[in-house]
């Protein structure tokens, strides 16, 4: 029945073999809806109106910050935890108010600049604007390191 084509050479393609990598993409997945995933994040996301701290809010956090000043002054580097409004500015234009969220970051503390209302953390810079809270860890050995003069200025 296949006595005709059984003993014949395999035919060869007229075109260049592909490398592994081209052949595997090939075979790799599809995203059919591109951002999708990122779309779903982002709506599932709790957005808030931006609090208005009371007289009392501004003189506790103005306190706290005079007593991380004091401590960047002595040399120390506390370890602290901001609660900061991040705004969704897209969310914030839409609904025509300040919308977003709270979140939490603990980090050492670098500096404090009052003039361009910034706090410059380990990691970030946060606005004093933003700040809803300021909690400064209690000083335990590891929780509060020891800076260069130089590094303050």
């Amino acid at each position: 029945m296949y006595e005709d084509i059984i003993n014949k050479d395999r035919p060869r393609s007229k075109r260049p073999p592909m490398d592994r990598a081209a052949r595997a993409k090939i075979f790799m997945p599809f995203a059919a809806l591109k951002g999708y995933e990122d779309a779903l994040e982002e709506k599932q996301k709790c957005r808030v109106e931006k609090i208005e701290l009371s007289e009392e809010s501004k003189e506790e956090l103005n306190r706290k910050i005079g007593e991380l000043l004091l401590m960047l002054g002595n040399g120390e580097r506390p370890v602290i935890e901001i609660t900061q409004f991040i705004q969704d500015k897209k969310a914030s234009y839409e609904e025509e108010r300040t919308l977003g969220e709270y979140v939490n970051k603990r980090e050492a503390l670098r500096k404090i600049d009052v003039y361009s209302g910034v706090i410059r953390l380990e990691e970030e810079e946060v606005a004093l604007g933003d700040i809803l809270k300021i909690e400064i860890e209690p000083e335990a050995g590891e929780n509060v390191l020891r800076a260069d003069r130089n590094e303050m200025l």
